[in-house]
């Protein structure tokens, strides 16, 4: 796994940005202690299904790195920063490079999705 797609919605997408810090459910903090600083991630709004990138892990993935975010919600983290500006897209201009899992893209990135994803967030 070469990068992840944390989920977030319109009540906490400014809380991600400003804690810089991102975070799922407990389910996902196996997966998520495989990133390691550097790892391209991702975030999807489920909101307005805007995709937002590019963003470079700072820390390794841990449970609780901020134990009071998103009211202890979700505490499988890691701290985030973006690469540049950050920009969105619409999930539907990734359609061939992200695969959904039921209502939710599939979080797991291959090395050549995220080359394929970083490709595309620079044409915007």
């Amino acid at each position: 796994m070469s990068g992840f797609i944390f989920r977030c919605n319109g009540k906490t997408f400014q809380e991600c940005l400003d804690r810089n810090l991102f975070g799922e459910l407990e389910e996902y903090l196996p997966l998520i202690k495989q990133l390691n600083t550097g790892s391209t991630l991702f975030l999807y709004n489920t909101t307005n299904w805007n995709l937002y990138g590019i963003f470079k892990a700072t820390s390794q993935g841990d449970k609780h790195i901020e134990s009071q975010a998103w009211g202890g919600k979700f505490p499988a983290q890691i701290r985030v920063k973006p690469v540049g500006e950050i920009k969105s897209i619409h999930i539907n201009k990734a359609k061939g490079i992200v695969i959904f899992k039921g209502i939710y893209p599939d979080p797991l990135l291959s090395k050549d999705k995220v080359e394929a994803l970083s490709a595309l967030f620079e044409q915007y």
